[in-house]
């Protein structure tokens, strides 16, 4: 099996136990500036990360509003807090 299968294959795994409505993969920031790379820095925490551009939702849920509610920024996730405070996103918990 390929490395890149693999890695699929352990994301859709802990997908699968998170019981979320989705699962972003992020790395910390260091490895990032390791490899010479950037991105928008999200806290988690006292972590900093980087998402890593891959992310699993539930198929069945793609219509819904909470997936169109997209966080790839900390001002994204600003925006998603106010339309969760709305009452819009049914209380579903953002926590990693």
């Amino acid at each position: 099996m390929s490395f890149i299968t693999e890695m699929i294959d352990l994301i859709v795994e802990r997908y699968a136990r998170c019981n979320k409505l989705a699962l972003t993969i992020a790395v910390p920031l260091e490895t990032k500036k390791r490899l010479g790379l950037g991105g928008n820095i999200l806290e988690a925490g006292s972590r900093h990360l980087i998402p890593a551009g891959i992310n699993v939702i539930d198929g069945r849920r793609i219509d819904e509003e909470e997936v169109a509610v997209n966080v790839n920024a900390s001002r994204d996730l600003e925006s998603r807090k106010e339309y969760s405070q709305r009452g819009s996103c049914g209380g579903i918990n953002h926590a990693g």
